[in-house]
């Protein structure tokens, strides 16, 4: 309306810029009704809600969703002026103590005497996202969207510098993230009861669980297919070891 365009014309626009670069444009599906984004912040707020459940790489082929945390220090935390921001204590608890707390992970989550030091030392004034590129870096040269940033003075995991004035120094010192306290053998054979649909259900037992992996891979998600492979891995073993 402002340029006096259709929306077409004004997105083409915006895909083929004057400058010769590659230009993007990203319509939300979801979330974004009744501007200027109130509900959000109060979705977020609610201390029902579970903050950092970015799948940053299901879906790297069409967005990157990686920089979500620096968006929220940068527009939510300190540029918004469409609304009440989101405290810095706040943005900073909901993706550090309250997650650590939500799944009891006791030894991390605060910077105290024997926990992990993991820790990301923010320029909040100097922090910005960059523009997203794309990259063919994946095996067999597949290509995936990039979004770096600027403002990060140093990351470190488990006390170790893994990024300093964002570049990386080469130590990777990082683990899979397991619960110290879960008994593995409670979780054995969860997968069917998980991601099993109710019509599924019936007569369940006469479907080999590895048929099944393979009928769900394209719609049941990441989540259920990890589930899945676990426990078609721990059948094997367990056939294997009898």
């Amino acid at each position: 309306k402002q340029q006096g365009k259709h929306v077409l014309e004004v997105m083409y626009d915006l895909l083929t810029p004057a400058s010769g670069e590659v230009g993007i444009v990203m319509k939300p599906l979801h979330s974004y009704q009744g501007k200027p984004l109130d509900a959000m912040r109060e979705l977020f707020l609610h201390p029902m809600c579970v903050a950092g459940g970015d799948d940053a790489g299901a879906h790297v082929g069409f967005f990157t969703d990686a920089s979500n945390p620096t968006h929220l220090l940068t527009h939510w935390v300190r540029d918004r002026t469409l609304g009440p921001r989101i405290g810095l204590e706040e943005a900073v608890k909901k993706h550090t103590g309250d997650l650590a707390e939500h799944f009891n992970l006791r030894d991390r989550g605060a910077l105290l005497p024997g926990l992990k030091a993991d820790v990301n030392v923010v320029a909040l004034d100097r922090l910005r996202l960059l523009r997203p590129v794309w990259k063919n870096d994946l095996p067999l040269g597949a290509g995936r969207w990039v979004q770096g940033v600027e403002g990060y003075a140093m990351t470190l995991v488990s006390g170790q510098k893994t990024f300093e004035a964002g570049r990386p120094t080469g130590a990777l010192p990082g683990r899979l993230v397991t619960n110290p306290l879960a008994d593995a053998k409670a979780w054995r054979g969860d997968a069917w009861r998980v991601v099993a649909r109710p019509e599924e259900q019936r007569g369940s037992e006469k479907l080999d669980l590895k048929e099944y992996a393979l009928k769900r891979a394209q719609g049941g998600g990441a989540s259920s297919m990890a589930r899945l492979t676990r426990d078609v891995e721990q059948s094997s073993s367990s056939e294997a070891t009898r």
